[in-house]
């Protein structure tokens, strides 16, 4: 990193170290491609039976656990009040910023070639105006305003994967060849990511990687509580890396 970006690491720390939690790569503990947890098995359902053309990758930065300070911070700074919006929307803002400056690499690296395109993953709801995400995104220059995913012409279902989900702006776009890396900022059951992958493969792009900010976890399913309060003890370091649970590959 450079002294500047240090610094944005370092305020990340100070200000949001305390809650946030960085994911946990474990075989039979965690998802191998979106790391909720899960109990001895490789992976969790929806991930398990993703279709053809998911993510070839999924790079959750942090948890954000029902009802804690993260999941918090995932819903203010975009339904908040201003003064929420500010101050969360500056945490998000150094979270993406520090994923893309320290793991972007690690990403390309299990991948085997470089990132061509940064694009977001559009909201489901139909918000006016720019996503509060999209603009943060914009505004450090990690995605341009086109190409851009779009939402569909129809509303689907939140939990459907299809091609349909998603369109395309401008309208003819190719990705032949390309590795895409999506940005979003929760994951859930993952259903947006998978039809935007498959929307960008159709489109020709070989790799689709996927960095989201928070995995949402909810402790109330299952052992999660268990998980939480055994697992998610430390304060988030921003060099851990997230593609492996370790050490940079």
């Amino acid at each position: 990193m450079t002294s500047s970006n240090a610094d944005q690491a370092r305020i990340l720390s100070q200000t949001a170290g305390g809650y946030l939690r960085n994911v946990v790569r474990e075989t039979g503990v965690t998802c191998k491609v979106c790391t909720t947890p899960v109990e001895d098995f490789d992976t969790c359902y929806p991930c398990g039976h993703a279709p053809a053309g998911s993510p070839d990758l999924v790079v959750p930065l942090t948890y954000a656990v029902a009802g804690g300070q993260a999941a918090l911070t995932m819903r203010q700074y975009k339904d908040g009040g201003e003064d929420l919006r500010r101050r969360q929307s500056s945490v998000i803002s150094r979270l993406l910023f520090v994923g893309i400056d320290a793991h972007e690499a690690c990403v390309e690296r299990v991948i085997g070639q470089p990132v061509s395109t940064r694009l977001t993953i559009p909201s489901s709801r139909s918000r006016p105006g720019v996503h509060p995400f999209d603009a943060i995104a914009r505004g450090m220059k990690a995605t341009r305003a086109s190409p851009a995913l779009i939402p569909g012409p129809k509303p689907v279902g939140d939990r459907e994967v299809t091609i349909n989900r998603f369109g395309i702006t401008p309208p003819g776009t190719r990705f032949d060849g390309q590795h895409i890396l999506l940005l979003d900022d929760t994951w859930t059951k993952g259903s947006r990511a998978q039809s935007a992958s498959i929307l960008l493969k159709h489109l020709g792009a070989t790799y689709v990687s996927v960095m989201v900010l928070a995995r949402w976890i909810d402790p109330n399913y299952k052992n999660n509580r268990t998980f939480v309060r055994d697992r998610l003890t430390s304060d988030y370091d921003v060099l851990a890396c997230p593609v492996t649970g370790s050490a940079c590959p």
